[in-house]
């Protein structure tokens, strides 16, 4: 495919791609901005060019320098059954044709991440203990810490 002439950046691209590449070998924080370049280009080289076009190059010229990043991996260490996060909120889905609101309990293993889903009709203090007696993991996170009182904060292991 041919590159489409630019005859107001034409003359500048050489001079940003020099910038462009003495700003590699500076700190971060040192490099040029888009914004800089176009003020260099104006009150150094008396420049006719819109901010925008500037832009617009280096956003691609640096699209095409781009280093590829390398793969992190943080090891995640959960033992089997012993961590858990819950979350406790309303739901509304139809039911012979009516909206029905109804009270949704999730849970997600944490080693193996299992969900549990259990729906109920009312938000009582048992409904929301119930839904741990299927998975029963050792310790909770409560996400939704307002669905729980003090005594079944303990109770989850928070």
């Amino acid at each position: 495919m041919k590159e489409r002439s630019s005859p107001s950046l034409g003359p500048w691209k050489a001079t940003i791609d020099t910038w462009l590449a003495a700003d590699e070998a500076v700190p971060k924080k040192q490099r040029h901005t888009a914004r800089r370049i176009f003020e260099r280009l104006v009150d150094e080289h008396d420049a006719d060019i819109s901010e925008s076009t500037v832009r617009r190059y280096i956003g691609s010229r640096k699209k095409q320098r781009s280093l590829s990043l390398p793969d992190v991996c943080v090891p995640q260490a959960h033992p089997l059954g012993d961590e858990a996060e819950v979350d406790f909120g309303q739901v509304h889905f139809s039911l012979d044709g009516a909206l029905v609101p109804a009270w949704m309990f999730v849970m997600r293993l944490s080693a193996s991440g299992k969900g549990f889903h259990r729906v109920y009709f009312n938000q009582a203090q048992e409904v929301f203990r119930d839904g741990h007696v299927l998975p029963s993991p050792t310790s909770v996170g409560c996400l939704d810490a307002s669905a729980m009182t003090t005594s079944s904060r303990r109770w989850c292991g928070s």
